[in-house]
C-alpha cells in the first residue's frame, strides 16, 4: 500500500490530530519497552496483543487524518506481525530490531507531523517492502537454527551486520515462538496510564498556575493589611489564617496537576543503553528505579538532556569493555543504575556506574595540558578539588574524538544548564570502583520559599534552596570575629574562613556607608572594630560557602517568581522579581552570580580556619532560635535548625486517640505533643482561639509541637554553666529582652511523649572537645545541645567529608569523634577506618539507629571505642566517661527518662 501523491497538507481537526499525535507518541514509548524486554529474554505475555492493538489504533487514525505514510509502515508492520501470531514466522532478534526501525521511523513521521503539520519526503517503501517480503517469505527452519545460533538475522540480510548488545545474562539470544510470547515468562504490568484520567491542555494548567501565583501575591498582601489595620481584630485574623490554609491546598493541588513522573526522561534510557552498547560493543545492565517520582512539567524538559548526557558518559568513559572488566577481577557485564527520589523539597536523580572512575591525576594532567590551569595550581589542588576540573569550559578527557564523545563540550554545559534552573550536580568518583552523578532539581520553578532581607531601603529575595544558615553578630563579636585575609573580609564559621560580601557596597545602594564600613576595619583596612552588629546570610553556590551581609532579615515568605527586564537579566546577580505582600518588589538573588561579582572563586575550596580566638568561640555559640509563649505565657525556645516548619492548623482539626494528640497534615497523620505535659508551666488562662500555631519537626517522621504564639526567631548565646539539671526537657536558660527564657530539649520531648515518631536513618581544666557528623539536621542539633549540657564543648558537621577536613585542620584539638554511621559521600565507617590510620590517639564512637548486632560488629572492628544507639544518648556520655572523657556533669543525670 504505497501512499498516494498529495500536493498540499489536507485539512484535518486540530482537536483529532493533537489527541492522535499524543497517544500514538505513548504507544511508541510502549511497544519499544515491551520490544526492549523481549530483547532481554524478558516476555510478556500480552506482547503480541499490545503490538497489535497499538498499530492498528495508529493506522485507523492515520488513515482519518489522511496520513498516508504512517499508514502504510503501520499496516505492513501490522501484517508481519499477523504472521507471526499464525506461527508463520518465529520471531528473532533481527525480527525485533526490525519492528524497532518501525517504531524509529513511525516516531519521526509523527514529530514531523507535530512540529510542521506533514509527513513531508521521508521515503517509508524501502522498509514497507522489507516488512512483507519477510512475511510472505519466512525463513526456512534451518535458517531459524542458524540465526538463534548466531544471535542475528540470517547472512543474506543485510541488518546482519549491525552488533546488538548482548544479554545481561551471558546467554545467547534466540527465536521466539508465539507459545513463548504469548506465556511462559514472567507478566509484565503495561497497564494503561490514561485509565481514570482526564486529558487537560497545557496551556490551561499554565493558566492555572499563573492565576495561582496572582493569588497568592494577593493573599500576602490581604495578610499584610490585616497586621497593620486589624492587629487586634480576631475575626480578621482567623479569616486571614483560613485564606492562608485554603491557598496553601490549593496551590497543593494545582502544582499536582502539573507533576509528571520523571519516567517520561527515563523512559527512553533502555533504549538508548542497547543502541550505545551496539556502538561501543559494551556489555552493560541497566537498573532505572523511582520512575513513579513526580517533578514539574516545566523541568522534565530542562532535565531530559543532562541526564542524556551523564548516561553516554557514564556507557563511553566510565564503563571498561568486558575483556578489560574480566582482566581488572570484575563482572564481565558492567552495571549502570538510575535513580530517582524526592529529597528535601527537591528530586535528587542519581546515575552510577561501576566503571573506572575518574583519575584525578589525569584530570590534572589534562587541565595543564589544555593551559586551563598552570602546574603549580594543579599540584596544589585536592583530589575532591580536581574532580571541580570536568565543569571547565572545553575540558575533556576522552583520547579521541568520537560521535559519542570528545568534542569538549560536556559538563560544564549541563551544569550551567542545571543550575540556571535552580538546580545543582554534584560529583563523586572512586578510582577503580566507578562514579556516581548526582543532579538536584526543585520541585517546580514557579512558586518557591524564600528568606526577605533588607539593605538601605531595598528589599530582595533569597531562594531557600541556596541558604545555609544565618548569623548575628553583636558589636564586640563582630570585632573579634570578623577578620582580614589580604584585605578581604572574612568570618570563622564552623571551622571555615567565610568570606563576606556587602550588599551595599556592592550594589552601590548607599556609597557613604563603604568609607565608614572601610574605615571601621569591616570591609578592609586595619584595626578598628566595627560600630555596628552584623547580620550574615550564609548561602551555598556549587560547593563554596560565603555570607552576605545585609542590614535585617526580615522573615520567610513563598514568592512568585516574575521575569525581569532584559537590561537586568543581562546581570547574574538577579534571577527573577516577585511582588511582595505590601506591592513592593523585591529582586531575587543569585549566589552565583553574587559570588562571580565579588571575585568568589567558584572552583576552589572554601579555606579552613587556623584554631578558633575566643571571640570566635562566642559567636559559634550563638546560635538562631525560634521564640515562643507556651503555658502560662512561659517564654521557651527551640533551635531553628531543628525545625521543619512552622504552620498554623484549626484548633477543631486536632484530635485525641489512643490518649495522645494527632492533626492530619499533608496527607498524613501528624503526632502533637505539648511543652507543659513534661514542664511545670501551668497552662495558658488567654481564651482558646480556632488557630493552633504549630511548629513542626522532622525526626524522620514528623512531629508538631503546639504552642500558643510564636514570637520571633532570635539569636541567643548559652551560658556553659546554664543548665543544671533542675529542669527536665531543656537544654538551658538565656535571657531575652530582660526576660529568662527556657530553651528546650525537643529531642528529649518527643522522645518522652511520642517515642515511636523518632525514627532516625541515620584533658586538662578545659571542657572536653568533642567533634559531632550527622547529616540530619535534627538529630545533630539535638544530640550537640544535649552533650552541651553534659559539660561538652561541641562542633557540630554534616558530612563524613567535614569532619574529615576539620580534623586534619585542626589535628589534636578534639578529644573525641561521634559520627553517625549512614551518610552521604564518606560515610561513618570511612570516617572511622580513614582516622584509624592518620590519627590512630583519637577516640571515635559510632552512633547509629540500626539497633543491630552485625552493624555493632562491623564499627567495632574498623576503630570505633563503642556503637550507641541513638534512643539511648545517655549510655554515650557513659562511654566517653569510660574512655577518659569526661564532661562536667555525670551521664547519670540523664538517665532519669532512660
Amino acid at each position: 500500500m504505497s501512499p498516494p501523491e498529495q500536493d498540499a497538507p489536507p485539512e484535518r481537526d486540530p482537536e483529532t490530530l493533537a489527541l492522535f499525535l499524543e497517544e500514538s507518541l505513548e504507544a511508541l514509548t510502549r511497544m519499544e519497552q515491551l520490544l526492549l524486554d523481549a530483547e532481554r529474554g524478558t516476555r510478556s505475555p500480552d506482547l503480541l496483543a499490545t503490538l497489535f492493538r497499538d498499530l492498528h489504533t495508529i493506522k485507523g487514525t492515520s488513515g482519518f487524518l489522511s496520513l498516508f505514510k504512517i499508514v502504510a509502515l503501520s499496516h505492513a508492520a501490522e501484517d508481519f506481525l499477523a504472521k507471526v501470531r499464525d506461527d508463520a514466522i518465529a520471531l528473532t532478534p533481527a525480527h525485533l530490531r526490525r519492528l524497532m526501525e518501525v517504531i524509529d521511523l513511525l516516531r519521526t513521521l509523527i514529530v514531523n507531523v507535530r512540529e510542521c503539520g506533514d509527513e513531508f519526503d521521508t521515503d517509508v517503501n524501502p522498509l514497507v517492502a522489507t516488512l512483507r517480503d519477510e512475511a510472505a517469505h519466512p525463513p526456512r527452519a534451518e535458517e531459524e537454527q542458524q540465526t538463534a545460533a548466531l544471535g542475528g538475522a540470517p547472512s543474506s540480510d543485510p541488518a546482519a551486520t549491525t552488533a546488538s548488545a548482548p544479554a545481561p545474562s551471558g546467554e545467547e539470544p534466540r527465536s521466539m515462538s508465539v507459545k513463548d510470547l504469548m506465556g511462559g515468562g514472567p507478566p509484565l504490568q503495561h497497564g494503561d496510564p490514561a485509565a481514570g484520567t482526564v486529558r487537560v491542555s497545557v496551556a490551561l494548567l499554565d493558566r492555572l498556575m499563573n492565576l495561582m501565583g496572582e493569588l497568592i501575591l494577593s493573599r500576602n498582601r490581604i495578610i499584610q493589611l490585616v497586621k497593620m489595620h486589624s492587629a487586634g481584630d480576631t475575626d480578621s485574623q482567623e479569616a486571614c489564617q483560613r485564606l492562608r490554609q485554603v491557598t496553601s491546598e490549593m496551590q497543593e493541588g494545582i502544582m499536582k496537576t502539573r507533576m509528571q513522573p520523571v519516567a517520561r526522561v527515563f523512559d527512553p534510557i533502555p533504549r538508548m543503553v542497547r543502541d550505545l552498547c551496539q556502538a561501543t560493543g559494551k556489555r552493560v545492565s541497566c537498573h532505572v528505579e523511582g520512575t513513579a517520582t513526580e517533578i514539574d512539567k516545566a523541568l522534565v524538559e530542562v532535565i531530559r538532556d543532562p541526564v542524556v548526557h551523564m548516561v553516554r558518559n557514564a556507557i563511553d568513559h566510565g564503563i571498561e569493555p568486558h575483556e578489560t572488566r574480566l582482566a581488572k577481577g570484575k563482572l564481565p557485564v558492567g552495571t549502570l543504575s538510575i535513580r530517582a527520589a524526592h529529597e528535601s523539597g527537591m528530586v535528587k536523580i542519581e546515575i552510577e556506574d561501576d566503571g573506572r572512575g575518574i583519575d584525578p591525576d589525569k584530570l590534572r594532567a589534562k587541565a595543564v595540558e589544555k593551559g586551563l590551569i598552570t602546574a603549580a595550581e594543579a599540584a596544589a589542588l585536592s583530589d575532591r578539588e580536581a574532580l571541580e576540573l570536568v565543569y571547565r569550559s572545553g575540558f575533556s578527557t576522552a583520547d579521541k574524538v568520537t560521535e559519542i564523545s570528545g568534542r569538549g563540550v560536556g559538563m560544564d554545559v549541563v551544569r550551567n544548564h542545571v543550575e540556571r534552573e535552580g538546580g545543582q550536580v554534584e560529583l563523586d568518583s572512586v578510582v577503580g570502583k566507578g562514579t556516581v552523578m548526582r543532579l538536584k532539581m526543585p520541585l517546580t520553578l514557579a512558586i518557591i520559599p524564600a528568606l526577605l532581607v533588607r539593605v538601605g531601603k531595598q528589599r530582595f529575595a533569597i531562594p531557600q534552596a541556596s541558604l545555609v544558615d544565618l548569623v548575628y553578630l553583636n558589636e564586640t563579636q563582630a570585632a573579634t570575629s570578623i577578620e582580614h585575609v589580604r584585605d578581604a573580609a572574612v568570618y570563622r564559621w564552623r571551622g571555615q574562613l567565610l568570606p563576606l560580601v556587602r550588599l551595599d557596597s556592592l550594589f552601590k545602594l548607599r556609597p557613604a556607608v563603604e568609607g565608614q564600613a572601610r574605615q571601621s576595619g569591616l570591609l578592609q583596612g586595619p584595626t578598628a572594630p566595627p560600630d555596628e552588629n552584623v547580620s550574615i546570610v550564609v548561602v551555598a553556590a556549587r560547593q563554596r560557602r560565603y555570607g552576605l551581609i545585609v542590614d535585617e532579615i526580615e522573615d520567610t515568605e513563598e514568592i512568585v517568581i516574575k521575569p525581569i527586564s532584559s537590561e537586568l537579566r543581562r546581570l547574574a546577580c538577579y534571577s527573577g522579581a516577585t511582588v511582595l505582600g505590601d506591592g513592593s518588589v523585591a529582586l531575587i538573588l543569585e549566589a552565583q552570580g553574587i559570588a562571580a561579582m565579588s571575585g568568589i572563586d567558584l572552583f576552589s575550596s572554601t579555606s579552613r580556619a587556623a584554631p578558633s580566638t575566643k571571640g570566635a568561640e562566642e559567636g559559634a555559640r550563638g546560635q538562631s532560635f525560634v521564640l515562643f509563649h507556651a503555658g502560662d505565657r512561659a517564654l521557651m525556645a527551640v533551635p531553628l535548625r531543628m525545625v521543619s516548619r512552622l504552620e498554623h492548623v484549626p484548633r477543631a482539626g486536632i484530635e485525641r486517640v489512643a490518649g495522645a494528640e494527632v492533626v492530619q497534615y499533608r496527607g498524613s497523620i501528624l503526632p502533637v505533643v505539648r511543652p507543659e505535659a513534661v514542664l511545670p508551666i501551668g497552662r495558658t488562662s488567654a481564651p482558646p482561639s480556632e488557630i493552633q500555631p504549630l511548629i513542626v519537626f522532622d525526626f524522620g517522621h514528623r512531629v508538631g509541637m503546639a504552642v500558643d504564639e510564636i514570637l520571633d526567631i532570635v539569636t541567643l548565646t548559652l551560658e556553659s554553666d546554664s543548665s543544671d539539671g533542675s529542669t527536665p526537657a531543656t537544654l538551658g536558660k538565656a535571657v531575652v529582652l530582660g526576660r529568662t527564657a527556657l530553651v528546650l530539649d525537643v529531642y528529649d520531648i518527643v522522645r518522652r511523649l511520642a517515642p515511636q515518631f523518632v525514627f532516625e536513618r541515620r584533658k586538662g581544666e578545659r571542657p572536653p572537645r568533642l567533634l559531632v557528623a550527622d547529616d540530619s539536621n535534627a538529630m545533630r542539633t539535638a544530640l550537640a545541645g544535649y552533650l552541651r549540657t553534659q559539660g561538652f564543648e561541641v562542633h557540630d558537621v554534616s558530612s563524613g567529608d567535614d569532619a574529615l577536613r576539620e580534623l586534619r585542620a585542626q589535628r589534636g584539638r578534639y578529644d573525641a569523634v561521634v559520627t553517625d554511621l549512614a551518610m552521604e559521600g564518606l560515610d561513618g565507617f570511612g570516617l572511622i577506618r580513614t582516622l584509624q590510620q592518620e590519627q590512630p590517639q583519637l577516640p571515635v564512637f559510632a552512633w547509629t539507629y540500626q539497633d543491630d548486632v552485625g552493624v555493632t560488629e562491623r564499627a567495632l572492628s574498623v576503630g570505633a571505642r563503642a556503637c550507641v544507639h541513638k534512643l539511648r544518648r545517655e549510655e554515650l556520655v557513659a562511654a566517653l566517661q569510660d574512655c577518659g572523657i569526661a564532661g562536667g556533669r555525670r551521664a547519670n543525670d540523664g538517665r532519669r527518662d532512660a
